[in-house]
C-alpha cells in the first residue's frame, strides 16, 4: 500500500475511534441529563379541580450515585398532589439506603407503587440478543440465584410506612387531602399488578366503591378517577386494565427504548408494545374502552448499559384535568 494511503487509512481509523469516543461520552452524559416531562390528561369529572401526579420509574439506584439522589430529592419542589412509583428501583446490593434517602421528601406525599424485577433481584449481564426473542417479549418467570436477592422487603416497608399503597396484584385507595375546609378529600381508586416481565402479574378488581361495570359513572363523587399500575407495559395487562375501566394507566420498564437510532427512534421496547410507544403519554384502546397510558422513560439505566441514545432520563409530571362535556 502506498504511504499516502496508509496515512489516510490511519487518519480514518483515528477519526472513527475519536467519533465513537465522542458518541459514547455523549451517551453517558445523557444518562445524567435528567428531565421533567409534562403532560395533561383529561380524566376527571367535569368541574373537578386539577390533580398534579408525579410518575417516577426505573431508578436503578446503586451506591454513590449522588447526582441521581440529589435530583430525585429536588422533585418535591414540584409539589405534586400524588406520587406513583412503577418499579425497578434498585440496581445492586447496598443501594437501599441511597434510594430511601432520595425518595424521602416524596414519601411525604400520598402515593402508590408496584415493583419491577429489579426491586427483587440485582441485574446480571445477559446476551443482548435475548431481548429480541418472542419468549422474552411475552414475559416469563425467571429463576434468580439466591445471592441475587435484594433487600426489597425493607424498601417496601419504607414505602408502606410512609402511607404509600402497595398495588402489586392488589387494589386500594390513594386519598388526596382537601385543599379547603369546604371540600371533601378526593380518592383515587387504584388497581395494579406485580411485574409482568417476570410473569408475576395477576389483575384484581377495583376497590369496592369503584367496582361498577366498565363505562359506568363512579357513584361516589369523591372518587376522582381510576388508576391502573404495572411495571412492564405488556399488552395483556394493558388490555385487562383498560377493559376494566381504568382512566389512566402508568408503566415504566422501557427506559424510553434507551437505545435509539437517528431517524428511526427506539430499537426495542423490551416488551410486546411497539417501540414507538416506549415513552410518553398516549391512549390505549381495548374492546370498546380507551384509557390514557403514560410510559415513563425512567430515571436510571441498566448498570451494564449505563448510557442512553434515546429519551433522556427523567420523570413525568401529569396534570389531570376535567373531561370536556
Amino acid at each position: 500500500m502506498p504511504h499516502r494511503f496508509k496515512r489516510l487509512a490511519a487518519y480514518a481509523a483515528g477519526a472513527a475511534v475519536a467519533g465513537g469516543s465522542v458518541l459514547a461520552a455523549r451517551a453517558a452524559w445523557n444518562a445524567l441529563d435528567f428531565r421533567i416531562t409534562e403532560h395533561t390528561a383529561p380524566v376527571l369529572e367535569p368541574g373537578a379541580q386539577p390533580i398534579r401526579l408525579l410518575h417516577i420509574s426505573d431508578i436503578h439506584m446503586a451506591p454513590r450515585q449522588r447526582a441521581k439522589v440529589a435530583w430525585l430529592r429536588s422533585l418535591a419542589e414540584l409539589k405534586p398532589d400524588v406520587v406513583v412509583n412503577t418499579g425497578d428501583n434498585l440496581a445492586s446490593h447496598n443501594a437501599e439506603d441511597a434510594l430511601i434517602d432520595a425518595l424521602e421528601p416524596l414519601l411525604e406525599h400520598p402515593g402508590a407503587f408496584v415493583p419491577g424485577s429489579h426491586c427483587y433481584h440485582t441485574s446480571r449481564l445477559k446476551n443482548p440478543l435475548s431481548y429480541l426473542s418472542k419468549r422474552r417479549l411475552a414475559g416469563e418467570k425467571i429463576r434468580y440465584a439466591e445471592d441475587d436477592e435484594l433487600d426489597w422487603r425493607r424498601m417496601h416497608a419504607a414505602f408502606e410506612d410512609a402511607g404509600w399503597l402497595n398495588a402489586a396484584n392488589a387494589h386500594g385507595w390513594i386519598e388526596i387531602p382537601s385543599r379547603d375546609a369546604s371540600s371533601r378529600p378526593r380518592r383515587i381508586a387504584v388497581t395494579g399488578v406485580n411485574d409482568p416481565h417476570i410473569g408475576l402479574d395477576r389483575v384484581t378488581s377495583w376497590p369496592e366503591e369503584a367496582t361498577q361495570r366498565a363505562g359506568a359513572t363512579v357513584g361516589d363523587s369523591s372518587v376522582a378517577f381510576r388508576l391502573g399500575l404495572t411495571h412492564a407495559p405488556y399488552r395483556r395487562v394493558l388490555n385487562q386494565l383498560t377493559t376494566m375501566g381504568a382512566d389512566l394507566i402508568l408503566a415504566g420498564h422501557t427506559h424510553g427504548g434507551q437505545i435509539a437510532l437517528p431517524g428511526y427512534g427506539a430499537v426495542i421496547s423490551n416488551a410486546d408494545i411497539p417501540p414507538g410507544r416506549a415513552a410518553g403519554l398516549g391512549t390505549w384502546i381495548a374492546g370498546r374502552r380507551r384509557a390514557y397510558l403514560n410510559v415513563s422513560q425512567g430515571v436510571g439505566a441498566s448498570r451494564f448499559v449505563p448510557f442512553r441514545t434515546g429519551f433522556k432520563p427523567g420523570a413525568s409530571l401529569i396534570t389531570l384535568v376535567a373531561r370536556q362535556v
